[in-house]
């Protein structure tokens, strides 16, 4: 009876340390799960972090490179030949164009010239058609601006003038634009160009 009894005991304490060990065991499983989560979560974020800043590096380093080019490189000094660019039709008449096509370009524009050839202008062409501002900044000769969208004239603004280095008015078209060309003030009359006149660029 008392063996009996010592078996027992026995085997509850066996089944009771067993139950204890299985629980321990759980507990340990769920910390380790608990670790591991905590570990891909914080890892995700310090590579996320890193992209981040990553791209803020890329876009420093374009900031810087545009800079360089603006401070160093300075605009355009000699503008080519007219007889070596591209003629832009418009309507009846026709036009050498100087084309602006990248980013710089169109920054520069035709600021810090002395003046243009009669007959010449610059052709900004753009990725996508958009309300695109010009102003007159460091501008010495006044212009006429072009508006164009899909091979048509939508607009013309005539006459605009020089503002100097702190430009105040920012010119837009009354609707999106794929291209804009600045020529001489006035010239745009003389030449009888008008709203729905069809352009083509002769390369």
């Amino acid at each position: 009876m008392c063996a009996a009894r010592n078996l027992q005991r026995t085997i509850r304490s066996t089944i009771a340390a067993a139950i204890i060990a299985w629980k321990n065991a759980r507990r340990a499983t769920k910390r380790k799960q608990s670790a591991r989560a905590n570990y891909k979560s914080a890892r995700g974020a310090l590579l996320d972090s890193m992209k981040t800043l990553m791209a803020l590096f890329v876009v420093l380093g374009a900031v810087a490179a545009l800079f360089a080019a603006v401070v160093i490189v300075g605009p355009p000094k000699h503008p080519r030949p007219s007889n070596n660019l591209p003629e832009l039709l418009i309507g009846t008449s026709a036009f050498r164009a100087e084309i602006a096509d990248t980013g710089l370009k169109q920054m520069w524009g035709l600021s810090n010239r002395e003046s243009l050839p009669t007959g010449r202008g610059m052709l900004f062409l753009f990725d996508r058609a958009s309300l695109h501002g010009f102003w007159m900044k460091d501008m010495r000769f006044p212009l006429d601006l072009i508006w164009i969208r899909e091979g048509r004239v939508i607009g013309i603004s005539e006459n605009l003038l020089p503002e100097g280095s702190s430009p105040q008015q920012t010119y837009y078209p009354s609707s999106a634009v794929d291209a804009v060309f600045e020529i001489n003030a006035d010239e745009a009359a003389k030449a009888g160009i008008k709203i729905g006149d069809a352009t083509f660029l002769k390369k």
